[in-house]
């Protein structure tokens, strides 16, 4: 384990294997077995409650909590008041959120646009959404769904299979496992929860 940088109230609780802290971290609690974690930016006030394996954390985060077992997860942007609260594999989150829940099985997924307070609830097969989105509920399964717009007022609800976000999500709810999802820009009040 290599801490690499200044860190003020930190408590690691758990075995961790390979984990490199490369930034300023500030009242961060680590209370589960980690392996393979590299958080490369300056964290405050971030918990990590659960199993981790090659996740890497590459941007400011403040106030984020990572509550679930994690695989190979990397969150490559500014982060606010984000919760992950879920199993999460190959997830990438690619840009803004603000205040959004993901709480569902994801899987190869592309959310490509900026995201406010938008539902997405239920299977999807091969959809792309690719305009400015406001308070719309989408209610099934979801496979393979691009969203490439500005949405607002969005919830994904279900299982999702390969989905990226990349942009600017706020208010978003997205509900369950997911799976080869990247989360690649600036979050803020998300809640991962599956």
């Amino acid at each position: 384990v290599a801490i690499v940088g200044g860190i003020e109230g930190v408590a690691i609780v758990g075995g961790i294997e390979n984990v490199a802290i490369v930034g300023g971290i500030e009242g961060a609690d680590i209370v589960a077995s980690i392996e393979n974690v590299a958080i490369v930016a300056g964290t405050e006030n971030v918990a990590i409650v659960g199993g981790i394996e090659n996740v890497a954390i590459v941007g400011g985060i403040e106030n984020v909590a990572i509550v679930a077992g994690i695989e190979d997860a990397a969150i490559v942007g500014g982060i606010e008041d984000a919760a992950i609260v879920g199993g999460i594999e190959n997830v990438a989150i690619v840009g803004g959120i603000e205040d959004a829940a993901i709480v569902g099985g994801i899987e190869g997924v592309a959310i490509v646009g900026g995201i406010e307070d938008a539902a997405i609830v239920g299977g999807i097969e091969g959809v792309a959404t690719v305009g400015g989105i406001e308070a719309v509920p989408i209610v099934g399964g979801i496979e393979n769904v691009a969203i490439v717009g500005g949405i607002e007022d969005v919830a994904i609800v279900g299982g999702i299979e390969k989905v990226a976000i990349v942009g600017g999500i706020e208010g978003a709810d997205i509900v369950g496992g997911i799976e080869g999802v990247a989360i690649v820009g600036g979050i803020e009040d998300a809640a991962i929860v599956g």
